[in-house]
């Protein structure tokens, strides 16, 4: 049954009072639903797979400044430290790969079962921590890639 247009602006207004930290126990919603409804219609798979699909998009923005550093290295724009450069930034477009791939993984699983939800969760803290030292090694990639005056 589709909500009336009075029903979905309660709605809205439930969920602007739960945002400024009114809670749900000391004032019920607008339009006469229960706590366990609006919990109901949450779906944390749906959630997940958005936010899964946006830190894909980062690590993959991540990967195409990693390209262009490697162009530049490349195109001779950086002469100090080529080598150092050419080790770090394989490195990093190695851990953003497999970020990326280990994400399109987590996208496919169905967190609300419970043995998914156990896999999804140990992919996820892997990669967390890929984050973390392509996050490092970029860091030094940029300390490393001054250009050379000439």
């Amino acid at each position: 049954m589709p909500q009336t247009k009075e029903a979905r602006s309660d709605s809205v207004d439930d969920i602007i009072r739960i945002s400024q930290g009114d809670s749900l126990e000391n004032n019920p919603p607008l339009d006469g639903t229960t706590q366990e409804k609006i919990t109901d219609d949450f779906d944390n798979n749906n959630y997940q797979t958005k936010k899964t699909v946006a830190e894909t998009m980062m690590v993959l923005a991540l990967l195409s400044a990693n390209a262009v550093q490697f162009q530049l290295l490349i195109e001779g724009f950086v002469d100090d430290f080529s080598g150092t450069l050419i080790i770090l930034l394989s490195l990093a477009v190695a851990l953003d790969i497999a970020a990326a791939v280990m994400l399109c993984v987590t996208i496919q699983l169905n967190i609300n079962h419970e043995e998914r939800r156990r896999a999804a969760d140990t992919l996820c803290d892997v990669v967390t921590f890929i984050a973390l030292l392509s996050t490092i090694l970029n860091v030094f990639i940029l300390a490393f890639s001054g250009t050379s005056e000439t």
